[in-house]
């Protein structure tokens, strides 16, 4: 497996893992082989997945990089799709998957037609450069991942060890053929059938201690722990010459109101009244109606907020582009059809 291409710490790390499978001075691409994807016979997935009873190192690799290769000239070089999975007992860091610019992806394959419609926008070029972590893929990650997906960054990795359930159809951006399968890996699929999007890195577990960060995590957990351990990894993370390209966005969603929150790196202030007033404990949180939680148009309302803070975020990086205005907080209530916004 060529890892050439990965950061060096991804690299040791899989070193780590997989000491036999890897060979730096061949370019072999290895599949993970697991029973029954069952994915739509148009897309290509290849998926690592781990028993919940073995280690990691002792996971099985089938090489069959030749095969790929071959199906890829078939399919006039269209990329092969493919998403890594994770089971949550052994959460791996990744960073950087391979170095691949978007100018290089449109050259080779028809996908540029569908970047046509926003390519000229002031944010496209640097979106395509970002690396985005989005945790937690319910009511505010499910379509915040089909949104992302849309827009091509650079790499979309997930994090959830939760499955689709019945009862998740009223307010979730998943398939009914769906109900039973990982979310993250859904998620991933959803990206490739609806967006043409192969960047999407899944890992069907929980964001731990051990997981890896990057400048840009949107977060969309329903408790406060796991909220609160996200954003701080995101926070010790920040490199503080380079503090202006961090961003850590928050949602919250109830069936009929939602709140945002946009904290940038480089804000210390908004840090301080974020960490003081809104990462309180769950006992502390208002009681929900477990019968009245989530609605698809107002989880899809808040995704739609999120992506476009994010892309206007993206457009601020550039000193040449107009500043564009991201309120630190935000609040939209249904029943009186009231907004707040903080700056």
């Amino acid at each position: 497996m060529d890892i050439s291409a990965f950061d060096p710490d991804m690299q040791e790390e899989l070193r780590r893992l997989f000491p036999q499978e890897i060979d730096e001075r061949d370019n072999i691409t290895v599949s993970y082989d697991i029973a029954e994807p069952n994915f739509n016979s148009h897309s290509t997935v290849d998926i690592l997945e781990v028993d919940n009873n073995q280690d990691i190192e002792e996971a099985v690799l089938v090489e069959d990089g030749e095969d790929i290769e071959e199906d890829v000239e078939d399919a006039d070089d269209f990329p092969t799709n493919s998403f890594i999975s994770l089971d949550n007992n052994n959460e791996v860091p990744i960073e950087t998957p391979v170095e691949e610019s978007i100018e290089d992806i449109t050259k080779e394959t028809p996908i540029s037609a569908q970047y046509n419609r926003f390519k000229g926008a002031d944010w496209f070029e640097i979106v395509q450069e970002q690396n985005v972590i989005l945790a937690g893929l319910g009511g505010i990650g499910s379509w915040v991942s089909l949104f992302l997906s849309r827009l091509g960054p650079k790499t979309i990795t997930l994090y959830d060890d939760d499955r689709f359930e019945a009862h998740n159809l009223s307010g979730q951006a998943f398939r009914i053929n769906s109900l039973g399968r990982f979310k993250v890996e859904e998620a991933a699929s959803i990206a490739i059938d609806f967006s043409n999007y192969t960047k999407a890195y899944a890992f069907n577990s929980k964001y731990t201690e051990r997981c890896s960060t990057s400048k840009i995590m949107i977060c969309g957990f329903d408790n406060m722990g796991a909220r609160k351990l996200f954003y701080n990894k995101w926070k010790e993370s920040i490199i503080p010459e380079e503090s202006h390209e961090y961003l850590f966005i928050d949602g919250r969603l109830t069936a009929d109101m939602f709140q945002l929150f946009c904290i940038q790196g480089n804000d210390t202030y908004v840090q301080g009244e974020y960490e003081r007033n809104w990462l309180f404990e769950d006992k502390d949180a208002d009681e929900t109606d477990c019968t009245f939680r989530q609605t698809s148009h107002i989880a899809a309302m808040l995704g739609t907020y999120i992506t476009t803070y994010f892309t206007n975020f993206c457009s601020n990086l550039s000193p040449d582009n107009f500043p564009k205005r991201i309120p630190w907080f935000m609040e939209y209530n249904s029943i009186v059809n009231t907004y707040d916004f903080k700056y």
